[in-house]
């Protein structure tokens, strides 16, 4: 006997009920992805479905982490990478310009902590205090933002303040009186802040023009670490003439103002 259908499938002839137990399972299946995606909204999570546990390893990656990282604590993040970065900055000075002398590390020590409480602190406040002035405050236009910026960052205040601060803050660490930290000033602020024009101002246009905010601070620090030991070559220049002329002789450190 022929099986009539009248449009609707054999099996549906048979089990009645399947059709409707299938809608059923697809109702909750969606409603169980729309809560997970609503949870994962909340939580500050990317909803995306895997399908298997390779790919979940293949997109994990540790700049992915990073990022993450930087998200859920930007400042915690900033100041452990910039203690990392003057730590190896100062590594690598001692290694190009002293190959043969045994690694200094008080020295090493000095520059992760001023990298650490000094440097991130106050770039993480200095860098987004700028996106906030000239792009949401001010209003720059586009074509004119990496240039206004540059230009508050080099001569306004940032560079100067911050070859005063570190100085001054070297100079404490390495236990010099007050008069040893005036003297060591007046002879290298002027020099080191006409390096860092020389060097920082076309690479601060590039990183506003091109680099997010979040990772402004370190394109700095990445960059310090060759800044840094250009200016201890400087520094330590600076150090045999005095020991030549019979002048106070100070211990040659890095000099790195980012």
């Amino acid at each position: 006997m022929a099986c009539v259908s009248y449009g609707a499938k054999p099996i549906q002839i048979l089990f009645p009920f399947a059709s409707g137990l299938r809608t059923n399972i697809k109702c909750r299946h969606l409603s169980l992805r729309k809560t997970y995606r609503h949870y994962c909204s909340k939580n500050g999570t990317n909803f995306s479905p895997q399908k298997n546990t390779s790919s979940s390893v293949a997109r994990w990656s540790p700049w992915r982490w990073y990022n993450a990282t930087l998200k859920r604590r930007p400042l915690i993040t900033k100041c452990v990478t910039s203690g990392v970065l003057y730590g190896l900055g100062d590594v690598v000075a001692q290694k190009i310009w002293s190959p043969e002398t045994k690694l200094d590390r008080q020295r090493i020590l000095r520059g992760i902590v001023y990298g650490t409480i000094i440097a991130a602190p106050l770039g993480h406040l200095h860098f987004n205090f700028l996106e906030w002035l000239v792009v949401k405050k001010v209003a720059v236009r586009l074509a004119l933002v990496p240039f206004v910026k540059v230009f508050i960052d080099q001569f306004v205040y940032w560079a100067p303040t911050l070859v005063f601060l570190y100085h001054v803050s070297m100079g404490i660490m390495e236990g010099l009186s007050y008069d040893q930290c005036i003297k060591k000033l007046k002879e290298l602020y002027w020099p080191t802040l006409q390096a860092n024009w020389m060097m920082w101002f076309p690479l601060q246009i590039l990183n506003f023009k091109f680099i997010p905010v979040a990772h402004q601070l370190n394109f700095c620090l990445v960059v310090g670490m060759f800044w840094s030991t250009l200016l201890s070559y400087i520094r330590g220049k600076g150090t045999s003439r005095e020991e030549e002329t019979g002048g106070t002789v100070y211990e040659e450190m890095e000099v790195d103002v980012r």
